[in-house]
């Protein structure tokens, strides 16, 4: 069974702020919205494609402590981060 490997939409440019990350959908419908709390962390996690496994792994080695599976699935819906199957 494969695991997917989630990375960011390639339709997203994105700023980090102090305490938040503004990304914004390129295209006609001009989307913005703010990522705050776990959904933020697993953004700034993605900068490499990675599983849920890399991803919890990134947030141990900086002893942050989340819902990122929440996360994950909220960003999934809104379509700012894709799955992939892996190999």
């Amino acid at each position: 069974m494969s695991e997917p490997v989630y990375s960011r939409a390639p339709d997203v440019v994105w700023r980090l702020g102090p305490d938040r990350v503004l990304v914004h959908f390129v295209g006609s419908d001009g989307r913005a919205q703010d990522l705050q709390g776990a959904a933020a962390l697993v953004w700034i996690s993605l900068d490499a494609p990675g599983t849920r496994a890399d991803v919890v792994g990134r947030f141990n080695e900086s002893n942050i402590v989340a819902d990122e599976e929440e996360a994950i699935r909220v960003l999934l819906a809104s379509k700012l981060v894709v799955a992939n199957e892996h190999a």
